[in-house]
């Protein structure tokens, strides 16, 4: 039995077929040119990435290391944003000390009743006191006392705790959360029976650049200093004499001038892809490889003295245009000619930050292709629409004419069946 529905359908799919292969194939090359253009500008913008890395302010070129001698000082030092390679002569005549008082209480470990007053200053420097009434420490022992000065003493900057001597003695020790002579208290006990000694005076640590009395005077109320010398944080531990030497990290240059030649390849990989082989989505694209010689052409930037990349250990190969990096040689020149080498680089590197920002900004050039490719891809999916509403028409019409067929077929055979 013949199929109206079956028949309209089969013919339907054979008048538009030849329409869907076009429609499918211009949206396949629409969609990997998009594709291709998204690949481009992460490429493009990880080069970007990697060397602006290379003389951002808190790394690249600026990144140095810190050594401190003796190595028994207990002297510890490291470097940041803003220090400056130099040999630095330090003597440190005291360090900071926290101020600990101690009250004794007896082998009891109970505590009179009576007041503990402990005054000081808060964080912003404003007079401040704590009283506790020791009639309400439930129970009254040198532990509930401690356990409320720590419950209460953190505007103070105090804490306590109890220890017993060799005697049996409960002592109460008051300590200063923080060293130094603006973080300094008093402590006090009503009752005259409790003994009160200073364990530790406050101090601040006093260091000298130079020698000890000729050179120049630096105080700190805390043993970490950050203010002394620009972009150097020093911690002494003890007094003594230490030097401490900043330079160059060329190793950590080394790293982020590899990753600014390893995001470089991959660049040139992703444009070997796209660009420069027959079957790339953007096989060429006068636009795109004018991005990719623009973004090589860095590569020969010749700074005032005349140096360029390959004097410095980074080479090109003359086919491939692939970079590779000798570190020896880049390590040498970081260590003899530190300012060349970054003057040079970050030449470089703001030809490539201004190109990459150029290119992906908007009404830049990937930004205008892959509008312009949206804009088909819509033209595209328009004429698709357009066809499915012709091939409904197409197939109505297959259908009535197919079903009024069949009407007459049925009618043709029910007359045959009369004379039979």
């Amino acid at each position: 039995m013949i199929n109206p529905s079956y028949l309209a359908n089969y013919f339907t799919a054979l008048e538009r077929a030849p329409y869907d292969e076009r429609y499918q194939a211009q949206m396949a090359d629409v969609d990997g040119q998009i594709a291709a253009w998204g690949e481009i500008e992460t490429a493009i913008t990880s080069v970007q990435t990697a060397a602006k890395a290379l003389y951002a302010d808190n790394d690249g070129f600026n990144t140095t290391k810190a050594s401190v001698l003796p190595e028994n000082s207990g002297a510890t030092v490291s470097t940041g944003s803003g220090a400056i390679p130099g040999h630095h002569e330090l003597y440190v005549e005291q360090v900071a000390k926290a101020q600990q008082e101690s009250l004794n209480f007896g082998t009891s470990g109970n505590v009179p009743a009576g007041t503990l007053t402990i005054s000081g200053t808060d964080a912003d420097g404003n007079p401040l006191t704590l009283s506790i009434d020791t009639s309400t420490l439930n129970p009254p022992t040198v532990e509930s006392l401690s356990n409320a000065i720590n419950a209460q003493g953190d505007d103070l900057g105090v804490s306590a705790s109890v220890l017993k001597d060799d005697t049996g003695s409960y002592n109460l020790v008051v300590t200063s959360d923080d060293t130094g002579t603006d973080n300094a208290f008093t402590v006090s006990f009503s009752d005259p029976s409790v003994t009160q000694k200073q364990l530790s005076p406050p101090q601040n640590a006093i260091v000298w650049y130079g020698g000890q009395n000729t050179g120049i005077k630096y105080e700190s109320a805390s043993n970490t200093i950050t203010d002394m010398i620009p972009g150097v944080t020093i911690n002494v531990t003890q007094p003594g004499q230490i030097t401490i030497d900043v330079v160059p990290d060329t190793e950590a240059i080394t790293t982020d001038v590899q990753a600014f030649v390893d995001s470089y390849n991959a660049m040139l990989d992703v444009f070997t892809t796209h660009v420069n082989t027959p079957d790339g989505a953007l096989y060429a694209n006068g636009s795109a490889r004018g991005i990719q010689n623009s973004l090589k052409q860095t590569f020969y930037t010749v700074s005032p003295d005349g140096m360029m990349m390959a004097n410095y250990g980074i080479t090109s190969d003359p086919y491939t245009g692939k970079l590779t990096l000798d570190t020896e040689e880049l390590q040498t020149a970081l260590t003899e000619n530190p300012e060349d080498v970054a003057a040079l680089f970050k030449d470089v590197a703001t030809q490539i930050d201004d190109l990459v920002y150029n290119y992906t900004a908007t009404s830049g050039t990937i930004y205008n292709a892959q509008q312009s490719l949206d804009k088909e891809k819509a033209s595209i999916q328009s004429d698709m629409d357009a066809l499915d509403r012709r091939m409904d028409k197409v197939y109505q019409q297959y259908l009535k004419e197919f079903t009024e067929m069949v009407e007459y077929m049925n009618i043709m055979n029910a007359t045959s069946a009369m004379f039979q």
